[in-house]
């Protein structure tokens, strides 16, 4: 018999630091009136949380888990160097297609390794 562990109040945790993840490289200075939302890039930024909170009801466990960790540990990265560290008004466009490219690599990666837990687990 093995323990199965529910992480889905930690994925829904880890989805809410994503979005402010996404809020606080979305905001900028904009040095005529201080601060200014760019929506675009904050859509962007939720993109991974967004396939990632319709993939919580499928998967379950550790499969459930790690992918998000690896999401937020990448974007937590990528806001950090690029939006403290480095800003330049987002010129290499690197906080547009992380948080997509994210999405489309990592989760799928996330999928795939939940049915081989699935699988395993079934024997």
């Amino acid at each position: 018999m093995t323990t199965d562990y529910n992480f889905r109040p930690v994925a829904y945790v880890l989805i809410a630091i994503g979005c402010v993840l996404a809020a606080t490289g979305a905001v900028v200075p904009n040095y005529d009136a201080g601060y200014k939302l760019m929506f675009s890039l904050f859509l962007a930024g939720i993109v991974p949380y967004y396939v990632y909170g319709c993939l919580s009801g499928l998967l379950r466990g550790w499969a459930l888990l790690l992918p998000g960790l690896v999401v937020v540990a990448v974007h937590l990265w990528l806001t950090v160097t690029q939006r403290f560290l480095e800003y330049d008004g987002y010129a290499d466009d690197t906080m547009y297609y992380g948080p997509v490219l994210l999405a489309f690599l990592v989760l799928p990666a996330a999928i795939a390794a939940g049915l081989v837990i699935d699988r395993l687990t079934r024997r």
